[in-house]
């Protein structure tokens, strides 16, 4: 039996030029010259959009080539448009706010070489323990931080959230 493929809908934004509309859905499509029309469109948009929410300390242009790529990306699953200028700041917002997450996370969990061995200084120096109990302690820290570090970024990020989730 022959299934029957239905060719995707094509977007249809709502109260936005003929222009703005061919332009996304050829964008949709693949087209890549289309592509960067919208990037020559948006371009001022997302870059307002960036400096509104961003902290200065982000990198600006880093979070406009990621917005973009979201933004194409968002496109390829057509979703109901209504203000294509509204949909790339929202885009553009939500980025810079996953970076911000992120950099927080690698602020709050990531040791770099140095730091490692404060950290298990003072995860160890509990008044109340004495040298041994403390070494014990110091050994299983580092274990622990060697264990984290041989894991996948993405599984090292599930541990933190999980263990951020319950209180840690």
């Amino acid at each position: 039996m022959l299934a029957l493929v239905t060719p995707p809908r094509p977007l249809r934004l709502v109260r936005e030029t003929e222009a703005d509309d061919a332009l996304v859905d050829a964008v949709a499509r693949g087209d890549a010259t289309r592509a960067a029309a919208l990037y020559d469109r948006l371009r001022a948009t997302v870059s307002r959009a960036i400096r509104r929410v961003a902290p200065p300390s982000l990198e600006h242009e880093d979070l406009v080539q990621q917005t973009f790529a979201e933004l194409v990306t968002a496109l390829r699953r057509r979703p109901p448009v209504r203000n294509l200028d509204a949909f790339a700041a929202g885009i553009a917002a939500r980025t810079v706010f996953q970076r911000l997450r992120r950099v927080k996370l690698e602020g709050r969990f990531c040791v770099n070489g140095e730091g490692v061995m404060e950290v298990l200084e003072q995860a160890a120096s509990v008044d109340d323990e004495g040298p041994l109990e403390a070494t014990s302690r110091r050994q299983a820290l580092r274990q622990v931080l060697e264990l984290l570090a041989a894991l996948p970024n993405q599984a090292r990020v599930q541990v933190f959230l999980r263990h951020d989730e319950h209180g840690g």
